[in-house]
């Protein structure tokens, strides 16, 4: 299935994010190959006072500021997204391989109204 003209990605994946440096660089290394396949992230920063904006200039088309609050943040990368999809990440997920195109698999099929994947927690704790 063809991504989206090269001058637009078809995915947008907007990252909120505040203080995810211990986290944040092995998301955004999981979304390395859809970037490669032409599909941006954008990373929203809430006010970081870590090396979380540091770590998103590095791997992502943008960096954009925000005031803190999730759905603030969220509103924000919406706003500058440039994909026809948009993909709301957790700065601690792990997206699958190629998730970018299950997604445009399950758009495309048009028998999808909502959709998830299977997730796995990286720390040990209570749950």
């Amino acid at each position: 299935m063809a991504v989206a003209a090269a001058d637009k990605p078809g995915l947008s994946v907007i990252i909120p994010a505040l203080n995810e440096a211990a986290c944040l660089d092995a998301t955004l290394s999981c979304l390395q190959p859809m970037r490669k396949r032409g599909h941006e992230v954008i990373v929203v920063d809430g006010g970081s006072y870590d090396a979380t904006v540091q770590l998103a200039e590095r791997s992502a088309e943008r960096v954009i500021h925000s005031r803190r609050g999730r759905a603030r943040q969220m509103n924000a990368g919406a706003q500058e997204a440039a994909g026809d999809i948009l993909w709301f990440l957790h700065a601690d997920t792990r997206a699958p391989e190629h998730a970018d195109q299950l997604i445009l698999t399950a758009l495309a099929s048009g028998e999808h109204q909502w959709g998830r994947f299977d997730v796995e927690l990286a720390a040990g704790g209570p749950l």
